[in-house]
């Protein structure tokens, strides 16, 4: 059963996970900023509303061309486009989605 969880005043789905762990899904942003947003995040409990920490919105990747365009397994794929983001201690994975409805992630 979930907990209330708020990101800057908008309710989330929640799912206590144990009594030290809960996992909030954070809510569509709405128009995408071009930049980095912060928002607080508040949880409550049976016993009132928890500290609030930080959140911050990343502004959406996307990508406008692939180099190459064909290849066979294991060709170096470049994305070409904007809004990508070095996270520390993040790695970046590619997700491949075939035709067949299988998917694979590697590393960037």
């Amino acid at each position: 059963e979930g907990v209330p969880c708020s990101f800057g005043g908008v309710m989330s789905s929640s799912i206590l996970v144990s009594s030290s762990q809960i996992k909030c899904t954070s809510p569509p942003r709405g128009i995408q900023a071009s930049h980095a947003t912060t928002v607080n995040v508040t949880v409550g409990t049976g016993m009132g509303i928890s500290n609030t920490l930080e959140f911050i919105y990343l502004p959406v990747s996307v990508i406008f061309r692939l180099t190459p365009t064909l290849g066979t397994s294991g060709t170096p794929l470049h994305m070409h486009g904007y809004g990508f983001h070095e996270i520390r201690g993040v790695q970046p994975v590619c997700m491949f989605s075939f035709s067949d409805g299988d998917e694979v992630q590697t590393p960037a």
